[in-house]
């Protein structure tokens, strides 16, 4: 049997890696887009989770490492099993990201049927996804300054 833990933390690693080359992908054009350089305050944030990203698989090879030291598993097991992570991981996020980006759109709040349900329980809980924002700071800056002027020339 191939091993789950390991499988797990391929899986883990896998996804975070394939989202943090997406995101940064996505800033990149964002920034062509907006004629705005990529470095400043977007910096740090994408230094930390670079980092994060890179300690994930050191994690992973530990988790594999410690199954075949512990004499629960194989190295052909643990091996076996990362394999299945890092598979499935990447199948998964492509699905996602397929699913995410193609319903995006179809969510109504007016909608009747399973997607204004989906909406309306979405809105309610106050839930955000950015993973489709190329950079969300800055997204949140703009809606912050606009609420801000609004507020100013309404108190005037």
């Amino acid at each position: 049997m191939p091993s789950s833990h390991a499988q797990l933390a391929a899986f883990v690693a896998t996804m975070m890696t394939l989202q943090y080359v997406r995101r940064r992908e996505e800033f990149r054009v964002f920034c062509k887009w907006n004629k705005r350089g990529t470095s400043g305050r977007a910096g740090h944030a994408d230094a930390m989770t670079a980092a994060l990203v890179v300690l994930a698989w050191p994690l992973a090879w530990t988790v594999g490492i410690s199954r075949v030291y512990l004499g629960y598993h194989s190295v052909e097991q643990v091996v076996a099993g990362a394999c299945v992570g890092c598979v499935f991981g990447a199948a998964y996020h492509e699905l996602v990201c397929l699913a995410a980006t193609k319903s995006f759109a179809r969510l109504d709040v007016n909608d009747g049927g399973l997607g204004g349900a989906v909406a309306r329980a979405v809105i309610g809980a106050r839930m955000r996804d950015s993973s489709l924002v190329p950079d969300p700071l800055e997204v949140e800056r703009v809606a912050l300054q606009v609420n801000v002027l609004d507020f100013k020339e309404k108190s005037f």
